[in-house]
Formats: structure tokens, C-alpha cells, sequence
């Protein structure tokens, strides 16, 4: 990133940007119909091809995600990430032009529609890095800043968010059948950092209140962050770099459209020669995975642009670049994989 970006601060740089109005409008009613065409090819192949139910619980449900693939999950998984742009046009845009309510409700309908998804299928992440990339949004557009007030909403924010993915991990761990208590001690992402017993006593005796998620949330995240460090030493020690994927982890969704339209053997992506399956990698273990050691060249392409993205964006030649920079560094903090 400091390769891209050229130089390097570490105060807030004021960006001041030129645009037209009807340019972002165009480009904006673009996007949406892109965004409506991808979630409505998204909820074709999820509800009416695979079988995922509003009646059913999200393993149910994940387990029907894994039936396969189809044409239509392909052409979706390129339209339907354009979803998480949509709150920078509408914010931008509200600031400036006068959106009726009716445009409004389904704007909104549109952009929630990643929440509605993960919760469908019990992903904190998305739910957590979509909320995150709003809070940016609304920072850069000058919704929000870093003043007293500020801060308070920073932190109610962060507290909320921990809260609520306490929440979601309390909530799928019961339909697991399992303890949220017991996941923190017993399960994989737990292997090298699990909670001691009397920390174990004393989460049971908050009886599942507010103060009871919030710290699940917080202690959950901590142990995901902590535990990625040792799992990657522990994924360069027992990885067979003879079976790497050449992508097929970081990039599936490339595989899968070659499979669907081209009749590629698909076979690669199932991941046969996993270290261990569920573990959280940070996104240096998929690299690692897919390349071996040249993972760190993946890495740094990926940097190089995020750092390109960012001195582009403080030009203010083009306001595009904006929403596309703090969409990457969302996704290179939670290390989502593609």
C-alpha cells in the first residue's frame, strides 16, 4: 500500500473533489439496476434452485448453498458484490439532490439485502463488514467526524457491532447444539487461544443479557484476530505446498464461472488438502494456500492498488475511486475471502 499510495500520513488529508452531478446520477441508476439485476439472480438460484428456506436454520441453509453451482450463481456472484456501492451514491447524492421517498425505501431495500443474506446463513462477517463500510462512507462524505461527538458515536458503534455478532455467535452455536461458553474453549478457531475455566464461570453468571453478548462479541472477535497469527505458522508447517490451488480459494468465484461455462474441471475447489477446514486464516492463509510463498506477491498486487486507490482518490479527479478503495480496505481488514 505505501508502494501505491507514494508517501505516508497519518493525519486525516482533506480531498477536494470534481464532479457532475448528472455524471453521478447516470452512473448511479446504473449501478442500481446492475445491484437489483444481481440480487434478483441471487435470490433465484438461493431460494428456487438450491432450496434455502425462511423456515429453516442457517446450517439447513448452508448446507443447500453447497449443493453446487449454477449459470446463474456464476453470472450473480459478478453483479451482486456492486450492492455494497450503493450507500456511497445514496449518501453522496442525498447531500445534493433531493431523492423521493419511494426511490428511497427501495434504495434502502436494495442495500440491505447483504444483511437479510447473512443473516439467512449465519455470516457475521458480511453483516459486520456491510455495517463497517456504511460508517466509512458516512466519515468520508462528512456524515460523521473524529471530534468528541464523534468518538461517542465511534464507540457506541463498535459496541453495537460486538454486541450483535455476540448475538449471532450465541445464536448458531445453540443451533449447533453447542455452548457458545464451550465454543470459545473447545472449538477450531479456539485450538490456540481457548478461554480459561473462570472466565468460562463468570461469562454464565451474566445469564445472557446485554453485558453477556457484548463481551461474547468482543472476547469471540479478540480469539479470531489472536488465534489467525499462530494458525498461519501452524498452516506453514504442515501445508504440502505440492497440492496448492493456484487461486481456487481467494478467486472460486473464476472457477466456478469457467466450470459452468467452459466445462473446467471444477474438482480444485473443494480443497481436498486443507491443514484445517474451519479455521480462520486471516487473509494471509488463503494466499498461502493458493500460491505458496508467491502468496506474498498476491499480497502486495492486492496492496499496490489499495495504495494506488487511495492517492487517486485524493486527487478528486475521479469520485469512483472512493467507494472502490474503502470497499477493498474493508475487505483486507476482515479478511474476507472472494
Amino acid at each position: 500500500m505505501l508502494f501505491g499510495s507514494k508517501f505516508i500520513s497519518l493525519k486525516n488529508r482533506n480531498a477536494v473533489v470534481d464532479f457532475r452531478l448528472n455524471d453521478v446520477l447516470y452512473n448511479f441508476k446504473l449501478l442500481v439496476l446492475i445491484s437489483i439485476f444481481g440480487v434478483l439472480l441471487r435470490v433465484i438460484d438461493r431460494f428456487f434452485i438450491r432450496g434455502v428456506s425462511l423456515s429453516t436454520n442457517v446450517f439447513e441453509n448452508r448446507e443447500a448453498l453447497e449443493s453446487g453451482t449454477n449459470i446463474i450463481a456464476v453470472i450473480s456472484s459478478f453483479l451482486y458484490p456492486m450492492v455494497f456501492l450503493i450507500p456511497f451514491y445514496f449518501l453522496l447524492i442525498s447531500k445534493c439532490y433531493k431523492i423521493n421517498v419511494i426511490k428511497k425505501i427501495i434504495l434502502i431495500f436494495i442495500s440491505l439485502y447483504p444483511i437479510f443474506d447473512g443473516l439467512l446463513f449465519g455470516s457475521r462477517s458480511i453483516i459486520l463488514s456491510f455495517i463497517a463500510l456504511i460508517f466509512l462512507y458516512s466519515y468520508i462524505l462528512g456524515f460523521i467526524s473524529i471530534k468528541i461527538k464523534g468518538c461517542i458515536y465511534f464507540s457506541l458503534f463498535v459496541l453495537a457491532m460486538l454486541t450483535i455478532s455476540g448475538f449471532l455467535f450465541d445464536e448458531r452455536t445453540s443451533l449447533m447444539g453447542m455452548s457458545a461458553i464451550d465454543s470459545t474453549r473447545i472449538s477450531v478457531y479456539a485450538y490456540f487461544t481457548p478461554l480459561n475455566e473462570s472466565f468460562s464461570y463468570y461469562l454464565k453468571s451474566l445469564n445472557n443479557g446485554f453485558f453477556y453478548y457484548l463481551l461474547l462479541g468482543t472476547l469471540n472477535f479478540i480469539q479470531y484476530m489472536i488465534h489467525g497469527l499462530f494458525e498461519m505458522l501452524f498452516l506453514v508447517d504442515t501445508f504440502n505446498t505440492d497440492n496448492i490451488y493456484w487461486g481456487a480459494q481467494n478467486l472460486s468465484f473464476i472457477f466456478k464461472f469457467m466450470s459452468s461455462v467452459f466445462g473446467f474441471d471444477s474438482s480444485i475447489i473443494h480443497l481436498d488438502f486443507m491443514v484445517r477446514k474451519g479455521a480462520y486464516n486471516t487473509l494471509l492463509g488463503p494466499a498461502y494456500y493458493d500460491f505458496g510463498f508467491f502468496g506474498v506477491l498476491f499480497l502486495f498486487f492486492i496492496g499496490y492498488i489499495g495504495g494506488c486507490l487511495y492517492r487517486k482518490s485524493l486527487k478528486g479527479n475521479n469520485i469512483n475511486i472512493i467507494p472502490l478503495y474503502t470497499y477493498l480496505i474493508i475487505i483486507v481488514f476482515f479478511c474476507v475471502n472472494c
